[in-house]
């Protein structure tokens, strides 16, 4: 089945959940929620996984697969946003390194 294209594509977000509102041309809407887990890097172990201390304290590992995006020069220590493949599994999509 083809998707119709949009008439146009807004996306607002807050920390946690970046949503995407679409407008078909028919007029229907559509939304879409990615859910992103940020913080510090704690462990990492390049093409297996990576635990983040997020900022209430808790930590999360994530998987990665070699259709995983990970910046080069990931380190520990650094202040990252993950967004996984979905948000029932701990599986990195793509990592993104923020600025301090």
């Amino acid at each position: 089945m083809r998707r119709p294209k949009p008439a146009f594509s807004t996306t607002t977000s807050n920390s946690r959940f970046p949503i995407q509102l679409v407008r078909l041309r028919s007029g229907s809407t559509t939304t879409t929620t990615t859910t992103t887990v940020s913080g510090k890097v704690e462990a990492y172990t390049a093409g297996k996984s990576i635990t983040v201390l997020r900022s209430d304290g808790s930590r999360v590992t994530y998987g990665i697969t070699s259709l995983s995006s990970v910046p080069e020069g990931l380190v520990i220590g650094k202040t990252i946003v993950i967004v996984p493949v979905n948000p029932r599994e701990q599986v990195v999509r793509t990592i993104t390194v923020r600025e301090q």
